[in-house]
């Protein structure tokens, strides 16, 4: 990619710097990921982008979390209750 490109609402950006990261899920373990830094021109915003590591199962944990969004897999079932409980008045 070259040092300097257009963004896709026109701005100029400029790649700063690239990397390889690991994050823990709690519900699928470690996601490897390639990270890169673009900032602006006056370098006052950043913009981190993030995607899959090739050669590695990222992509389909990345999908697999896509899919259960936030709910935990671990997580016991709570009741749903239809109305709130009642509070009695023991004052009297």
């Amino acid at each position: 990619m070259p040092p300097a490109s257009r963004s896709a609402s026109g701005c100029a950006t400029a790649i700063r710097h690239s990397d390889t990261k690991s994050a823990v899920h709690p519900e699928v373990g470690v996601i490897d990921m390639f990270c890169e830094t673009m900032l602006t021109p006056n370098a006052t915003q950043r913009l981190l982008i993030y995607w899959p590591l090739p050669g590695t199962d990222a992509a389909e944990k990345m999908e697999l979390l896509r899919v259960i969004g936030t709910q935990r897999l671990d997580a016991p079932e709570r009741p749903s209750y239809s109305r709130p409980a009642e509070v009695n008045d023991i004052s009297a």
